[in-house]
């Protein structure tokens, strides 16, 4: 009696091979994020290896006055800045959306220049680090590689 092969259905195999990719991905970024995340704050209610304290650290930094500071320009910061810059991105956009006024292309350029020029001048330098020269000494990737060839 001849036993028949259990096929997989399209659906299931399609299933499968999303899962297969997802899985090198999903490891990675359990190892270097969040297990020593986890073991960070299993760190953070111990006073060494050893010895635990539970929230005694907790209630020490607490009390810290520099803590204290810290935590109140945290706030501020974040109170006052925040909703003042988002106020004025909103009223800005709606400014250059306004078929009223003229020059909206110069506006708009200068606003959006300096993602561009970070960009080229990013490109620039990475460029001139990788570009070709027959003197090793005037680019610096490529002459640090032949040392290694």
């Amino acid at each position: 009696m001849e036993k028949k092969k259990a096929k997989l259905s399209l659906e299931k195999r399609h299933n499968l091979t999303g899962w297969a990719f997802l899985l090198p991905a999903a490891i990675l970024i359990f190892v270097f994020c969040f297990y020593p995340m986890a073991q960070a704050i299993l760190l953070s209610f111990r006073k060494t290896n050893e010895t635990f304290t539970g929230l005694s650290n907790y209630a020490r930094i607490l009390k810290d006055k520099t803590f204290q500071q810290c935590l109140f320009n945290t706030f501020f910061y974040f109170l006052i800045q925040v909703p003042i810059m988002l106020v004025l991105a909103l009223i800005l956009a709606q400014l250059l959306n306004s078929p009223k006024i003229k020059g909206k292309g110069i506006f708009r350029t200068l606003i959006f220049l300096p993602c561009a020029t970070s960009l080229v001048s990013y490109s620039m330098i990475f460029k001139s680090l990788f570009a070709i020269f027959s003197d090793a000494t005037h680019n610096f990737s490529n002459g640090f590689f032949r040392l290694f060839l």
